[in-house]
C-alpha cells in the first residue's frame, strides 16, 4: 500500500508538471479524450488505422470472459465505422493483440516489453500499446482486460480521425478498489430492467466496479408482502440483473434501509406498533428484530454479493419513543450499537460484509468500538468543503475499513449542482485516498420522489474519473484544470461528438445565481403564483427574471441543435432540454408573479392581458406534463408517476384560479387584542367570506370594508363572477393574548426565514426539524439579541429559548445563552448564562431548548442574548461562510403556568 500510495504521488506531481510546463508542447495536438485518465500515458507521433482487413488474435478463442470484452470493442467499431472486425488465428498475421500472459509463447514473446509492466497494475490494470503496425493489449486477468477495452472503445468514439486511432503506451490501474454509486429506488422512480441495465453499461464504460440500489420498501417480499408497492423489485430481477452486471465486472450490493427512513414500512397498519419515531423502527421491542429477520433474510439470499448495506443513517429522535428507557440506561451509543449488533447476527449466516453510513458513529464514536472490526463504515457529506478529513478522522483512528461517499447533488432540484458535486466528489475522494480509503460510492437520491436518473451521467462520470485516478493535493487550481479536462472529454467520450453539451451542462447549473431562479430548487418551481416576493428581492427581481428566460431558452437551443450532431445517448438530450424548459417556465412564471406582488404594476395590469399571460402559461404547462410523463416511462416503472402528474393538475389550477384570487391582509399588530382584516381581488368586488371555516358561498358575509378580530380566526372567501369556478381561499389570523407586548430585535432576522414574524417567537407554533417548515426565524452571522416587554408586571419561574441545529445547511446552535430580567427596563439582574455543550460536528437535524430558572416577582423585562458562531469554522464544509441562528419559541413560565 505504502509503494503504491507512493506512486499516486509521483504521478500527480508529473501531472502538475505536465499541466504546468508541457503545455506549450501539446499545444499542435489534439488533447487525447479518456475518461478516467490513465495513470501513466506516453503519446506516440504515429497513427493506427482501423480496417477490415485487420485481425484481432486473442490467446484463448474458448475463454467467454475474453470473447465478450473483446466483442464490446467490435460492437463500438461496427457502430462507428460500419464494418466487422473479425479473429485471426495466429499472432503473426494479426495486427490487433488481446491477451493475458502465460498462455501463449508467441503472444508473450511479441507482448514481452508490455508485460514487464503488468507487475505495477495489479488486477485491475492494464497496458495498452499502439503504434501505427499494431495494438496490443495485455493485463493479468479477464478485469484488466475488460478495462483496457473501454480505454479502445473511448479511443475509438471521442478519438478517431476517420479509420485512424493516436498512437500510444498507457500504463494503467485503479486507485481505489471499490467505485461504486447507488440508485435511489424507494423515494419515488423504481427503474425498469431495461434502464438498470443501461446504467450497469455505462457506469462500467467508465470503469465502475460497486452498484446499490437504495431500498427501504420497494422489494416485494413472500414473509411480508404487503410492504411494496406493486411495482416493486423482485428476488428474480436481482437475480437476474446481478448475472447481467457481473459480464461487466459489476458487483451489485445487497441493500436494505434497516433503522432510520423507516418511515414508509411503519406507516402501515400492521407495523405502525413498532415504530420508535414515525421515520425509525424501535430497538425497542423483540417483534422488531423479527420482522428484520424477515426481511434481511429474503433480501441478502438475493444478492450474491460478498457486501450487503444495511444503511442505519438519521435516526433522529431514537429515545423519544419506547426505546427511552434503554437510552437512559444506555445511551445513544450503547442502544444504536446493540441494534447494529442484531443486524450483524441476523446477517452472519450468509457472510455477507456489512456495509453501513458512518454518521451515527461518526457523532458517537463510542459506537465503533462495541461493533465488529470487518464492518465497512460509509462517511457521508454532499456540500464542498476545502476538506472532509473531519468526517472521516474517527474510523481511520480506530483502524476500521470505510469509502467515502460523496453525491451528485441531484436532489429535490430541477437539475444536479455540478458546481458542488464538482468539488465535494473530488475533495472527498482526495482525502479519503489519502487517509486510506478501500472505496468510494458516489450517491444519487430522490428526495421528492421527481428526479431524472438522466440528469447525472455527467457527475457520475465525474466520480468514476476521481475513484481511478484521484486528484490529490490542496491546490485547487489542479483540481479545476482536470474538471475543465475531464469537461471537454465527456461529450466525445460519451455522446461521440464535440456538441458543447457538457459546457451547456454547466450553464444550466449556473443560472442558479438568478435570484428568480430559486437556486433550481424543486419547490420554487412549484411554488404558487400568489406569493410575496422576499423584499430584498422585488426591486430587481423582473429583470433577473428576464435574464433567466433569456439565458434559459439559449440553453434549450444548444441542447437543440447537440441533438442532431450526437451519434450517442441521444435520448439524454430530452431530459437536458426538459430540464432546461423547466427553468425557462420558472422565469416566464416569476415575470408575472412580480406584476401581481408590485402595487403600481397591479394598477395597470388589464385582465384580458392576464388571462393572455395565463394561458401561455398553462399551455406550456401542459406540454411539459406530457413530455414528463413519456420521459418517466423511458426510465422507471409506471408506480409513482401518478404523484408527480397530480403537482402538474395543482400548477395549472393555480394558473386559472389567479384572476380570481382573494388576498386576506393583515395589519401588524401582533401583539395588540384585535386585528384588521383587508379583503381584495385583482377584479372582482363582489368578494364573500366567513369566520366559522365554513366555506362561503354568495349567501355568505359580502365583503364592503375591513373588519376586525379579537381572536384567532380561520378566513375564508371566494369571488363570485360566473367565470372563475369559486375556489376558496383561505388564512388563519392569530391574535394573541398572551402575557408580552412587546419584542424588539437589535438585528433583524432574515427576509428568507421570517415565519409569521415576531410573534412567531411566542405563538404557540413550535418548528419542526425542517427548517423550511415556515416556523423559525433566522439570524445569518448575527446574534440574536430580543427585549422582550410584558403588558403587566409578572412573577417570572423560567424562561426557555429552543434552537435549531442543522450543520449541513450552516445552521449551528449558538455558542452560549444568556438571559437577564429587570422590573424597570434599566436595572437587570445578573447574567444567567447557558454553553452550548452539543457537538457542532453533528450531523441532522436537532431541536434543543435552552432553560433558565429566573423565580422573580414583578417582573416587566427580559433580555435575551444568544452569541452566534459568526464565521463557520475550519473543518466545516463552507468554512468561512456566515453561521445561522435559527430560533422558535421563547416559553414563558409564570406563577407556575408555562404560557405564551
Amino acid at each position: 500500500m505504502r509503494r503504491f500510495f507512493t506512486s499516486l504521488i509521483f504521478l500527480t506531481l508529473v501531472e502538475l508538471f505536465t499541466v504546468t510546463f508541457g503545455y506549450a508542447q501539446q499545444t499542435n495536438r489534439k488533447q487525447l479524450y479518456l475518461i478516467p485518465q490513465p495513470q501513466i500515458l506516453v503519446r506516440g507521433d504515429a497513427t493506427f488505422a482501423l480496417t477490415p482487413e485487420k485481425l484481432v488474435y486473442i490467446v484463448n478463442p474458448d475463454d467467454t470472459a475474453l470473447l465478450f470484452d473483446v466483442n464490446e470493442f467490435f460492437r463500438e467499431v461496427k457502430q462507428d465505422l460500419g464494418f466487422d472486425m473479425n479473429y485471426g488465428q495466429t499472432v503473426k498475421k494479426a495486427s490487433l493483440l488481446v491477451g493475458y500472459p502465460g498462455q501463449d509463447k508467441k503472444f508473450d514473446k511479441i507482448a514481452e516489453p508490455y508485460i514487464r509492466k503488468l507487475d505495477q497494475c495489479g488486477k485491475e490494470g492494464y497496458v495498452l500499446h499502439i503504434d501505427q503496425e499494431r495494438l496490443i493489449l495485455v493485463a493479468n486477468n479477464d478485469t484488466g482486460l475488460f478495462y483496457g477495452v473501454q480505454t479502445l472503445r473511448q479511443l475509438v468514439r471521442g478519438n478517431r480521425s476517420g479509420d485512424r486511432i493516436p498512437a500510444l503506451d498507457i500504463t494503467d490501474w485503479p486507485a481505489l478498489k471499490y467505485r461504486g454509486w447507488q440508485d435511489d429506488i424507494s423515494r419515488g422512480p423504481i427503474p425498469t430492467m431495461e434502464f438498470l441495465k443501461a446504467e450497469i453499461r455505462r457506469m462500467s464504460y467508465f470503469k465502475m466496479n460497486i452498484f446499490t440500489l437504495y431500498t427501504e420498501n420497494v422489494f416485494k417480499l413472500k414473509s411480508h408482502p404487503r410492504i411494496a408497492p406493486p411495482d416493486g423489485i423482485t428476488a428474480a430481477q436481482v437475480k437476474e440483473l446481478s448475472a447481467y452486471a457481473r459480464k461487466y465486472h459489476i458487483d451489485l450490493v445487497g441493500n436494505f434501509q434497516a433503522f432510520g427512513h423507516f418511515g414508509k414500512i411503519l406507516q402501515k397498519p400492521y407495523y405502525a406498533h413498532l415504530a420508535e419515531t414515525p421515520s425509525v423502527i424501535s430497538p425497542a421491542f423483540p417483534e422488531t428484530y423479527d420482522l428484520l429477520g424477515d426481511i434481511l433474510r429474503e433480501i441478502a439470499s438475493a444478492y450474491d454479493s460478498r457486501f450487503f448495506m444495511i444503511n442505519c443513517d438519521e435516526v433522529f429522535g431514537l429515545g423519544s419513543g419506547p426505546a427511552k428507557t434503554m437510552v437512559d440506561t444506555m445511551g445513544i451509543a450503547g442502544v444504536y450499537a446493540y441494534h447494529i449488533n442484531k443486524l450483524v447476527q441476523i446477517l452472519k449466516p450468509f457472510h455477507k460484509t456489512i456495509l453501513m453510513w458512518g454518521d451515527i458513529a461518526g457523532d458517537y464514536p463510542e459506537i465503533i468500538s462495541k461493533l465488529p472490526d470487518d464492518i465497512v463504515f460509509l462517511p457521508w457529506v454532499y456540500q464542498s468543503a476545502p476538506s472532509y478529513k473531519f468526517m472521516i478522522e474517527p474510523f481511520k483512528k480506530a483502524g476500521m475499513n470505510f469509502w467515502v461517499c460523496p453525491g451528485v447533488s441531484c436532489w429535490r432540484r430541477i437539475f444536479p449542482g455540478l458546481s458542488t458535486a464538482e468539488v465535494n466528489i473530488s475533495h472527498f475522494v482526495r482525502d479519503g485516498v489519502t487517509m486510506g480509503a478501500e472505496g468510494m460510492l458516489n450517491t444519487t437520491w430522490d428526495d421528492d420522489g421527481e428526479n431524472f436518473f438522466s440528469y447525472n451521467w455527467l457527475p457520475l462520470a465525474w466520480g468514476a474519473a476521481c475513484a481511478w485516478k484521484p486528484v490529490l493535493g490542496e491546490n485547487d487550481s489542479l483540481m479545476n484544470r482536470r474538471y475543465k479536462s475531464f469537461t471537454m472529454a465527456f461529450d466525445p467520450v460519451y455522446y461521440g461528438a464535440n456538441a458543447g453539451i457538457a459546457i451547456n451542462m454547466l450553464g444550466l447549473d449556473g443560472l442558479k445565481k438568478h435570484i428568480s431562479a430559486g437556486n433550481l430548487a424543486d419547490r420554487d418551481f412549484w411554488s404558487p403564483m400568489i406569493e410575496s416576493i422576499p423584499e430584498f428581492h422585488i426591486v430587481d427581481f423582473l429583470s433577473d427574471a428576464m435574464s433567466l428566460e433569456k439565458e434559459s431558452s439559449a440553453v434549450i437551443r444548444a441542447f437543440l441543435n447537440a441533438r442532431e450532431i450526437i451519434p450517442r445517448n441521444r435520448n439524454d438530450l430530452d431530459y437536458l432540454i426538459f430540464a432546461a424548459r423547466r427553468v425557462q417556465l420558472m422565469a416566464r412564471k416569476n415575470k408575472l408573479k412580480y406584476r401581481l406582488n408590485d402595487p403600481q404594476e397591479m394598477k395597470h395590469i388589464r385582465k384580458t392581458e392576464l388571462q393572455r399571460s395565463l394561458k401561455g402559461l398553462e399551455n406550456q404547462l401542459a406540454v411539459m406534463k406530457k413530455d414528463y410523463a413519456r420521459l418517466w416511462n423511458m426510465e422507471n416503472r409506471p408506480w409513482w408517476l401518478d404523484h408527480i402528474l397530480a403537482k402538474f393538475d395543482r400548477m395549472e389550477r393555480d394558473l386559472k384560479e389567479v384572476p380570481c384570487h382573494v388576498f386576506i391582509e393583515t395589519d401588524t399588530a401582533f401583539f395588540a387584542p384585535e386585528r384588521t382584516v383587508t379583503l381584495r381581488s385583482l377584479f372582482a368586488d363582489n368578494i364573500y367570506y366567513t369566520l366559522d371555516g365554513t366555506p362561503p358561498d354568495t349567501s355568505s358575509t359580502l365583503y364592503k370594508e375591513p373588519f376586525k378580530v379579537d381572536h384567532t380566526t380561520r378566513i375564508r372567501a371566494t369571488v363570485y363572477d360566473g367565470k372563475c369556478g369559486n375556489p376558496v381561499f383561505e388564512r388563519i389570523v392569530r391574535v394573541y393574548h398572551g402575557p408580552v407586548a412587546e419584542i424588539k430585535l437589535k438585528y433583524p432576522f432574515s427576509e428568507e426565514y421570517s415565519a409569521r414574524g415576531l410573534i412567531s417567537l411566542v405563538d404557540s407554533i413550535k418548528g419542526s426539524k425542517n427548517f423550511h417548515d415556515g416556523n423559525w426565524l433566522g439570524f445569518e452571522g448575527r446574534d440574536l439579541i430580543a427585549d422582550i416587554r410584558f403588558k403587566k408586571p409578572v412573577n417570572l419561574d423560567t424562561v426557555t429559548v429552543t434552537f435549531l441545529q442543522n450543520m449541513q445547511s450552516e445552521i449551528l446552535f449558538p455558542e452560549w445563552v444568556s438571559c437577564v430580567v429587570s422590573e424597570n427596563g434599566m436595572v437587570f439582574s445578573a447574567e444567567k448564562k447557558i454553553v452550548n455543550s452539543i457537538d457542532w460536528h453533528r450531523a441532522g437535524a436537532w431541536i434543543q431548548p435552552f432553560s433558565f430558572a429566573i423565580n422573580r416577582e414583578n417582573i416587566r423585562f427580559i433580555r435575551i442574548h444568544a452569541k452566534n458562531v459568526g464565521i463557520l469554522p475550519p473543518w466545516h464544509n463552507k468554512a468561512g461562510g456566515k453561521a445561522w441562528i435559527f430560533t422558535d419559541e421563547i416559553g414563558i413560565g409564570i406563577n407556575g403556568k408555562k404560557l405564551k
